[in-house]
């Protein structure tokens, strides 16, 4: 059996700082969905067709300007 030299003390602080700050980003992001879908639910019935609506036309917009430039 071969002696194995652990890595030093200085790189598992590192590889645990990065843990830490992925998880930490991740987090954020997951609380900014639960924030958004919480917004959503809270919304009538009417506001949320009236905001589907909008994110359609806006969505349909954006691929109209897409196609124009694709095709001068």
């Amino acid at each position: 059996m071969e002696n194995k030299q652990s890595l030093p003390f200085w790189v598992w602080l590192l590889i645990g700082f990065f843990a830490l700050a992925i998880l930490k980003v991740g987090a954020v992001v997951l609380g900014g969905l639960v924030m958004v879908f919480q917004a959503f639910a809270a919304m009538s019935p009417k506001e949320k067709s009236e905001m589907i609506h909008r994110a359609h036309l806006a969505h349909s917009l954006h691929h109209n300007s897409k196609n124009k430039d694709k095709h001068k």
